[in-house]
């Protein structure tokens, strides 16, 4: 804020010219092992456990599982595409973006049992490959799936439910 004020010659100079900050270290992160991800994935509502499927075997990060779309998931050779990842824009809406890294462009597989479930999700939604552009998961209003609205409304309750509280 400072910098700007300057830069737009509100300010002759910053207060906090010379201020070093203290190093922050990173919250450590909770990895579940094989036993919490099935019992997670297991009280999960029907619709969301591919998701939890996905990112737990392929290592896809949320933004890059709520934008799978029929075009990136390619059942006959059992893999899915990464592009674009959703993200916020500041007015609390999700919008789409490119991946932060050529490397986060990727095509990871995927094992047999996903690939059923996301070929059983599919015909029951009625879509094709004709529906590239539609998206494997959505929001209840049919929308973009925003990761604050995913963790509160199923991820904290499945992870209730499967009595891991811990992993709130």
């Amino acid at each position: 804020m400072f910098a700007y004020a300057v830069e737009v010659d509100l300010l002759f100079r910053s207060p906090c010219r010379g201020i070093k900050l203290p190093r922050l270290d990173p919250r450590p992160r909770q990895v579940l092992n094989s036993f919490q991800v099935a019992a997670v994935a297991e009280a999960m509502p029907r619709q969301h456990l591919p998701m939890v499927w996905i990112g737990a075997t392929t290592g896809l990060r949320f933004s890059e599982v709520a934008t799978l779309r029929v075009q990136n998931f390619d059942p006959l050779i059992g893999s899915h595409s990464v592009t674009p990842t959703v993200t916020k824009d500041g007015q609390r809406g999700a919008i789409l973006d490119p991946p932060k890294s050529a490397a986060s462009r990727r095509t990871p597989a995927n094992p047999r049992f996903i690939i059923e479930i996301l070929t059983e999700r599919l015909a029951a939604h009625d879509i094709n490959a004709n529906d590239e552009d539609t998206f494997l998961f959505t929001s209840p209003d049919g929308g973009l799936i925003r990761y604050a609205n995913w963790r509160n409304r199923v991820w904290l309750p499945s992870c209730k439910r499967a009595d891991w509280h811990w992993l709130s």
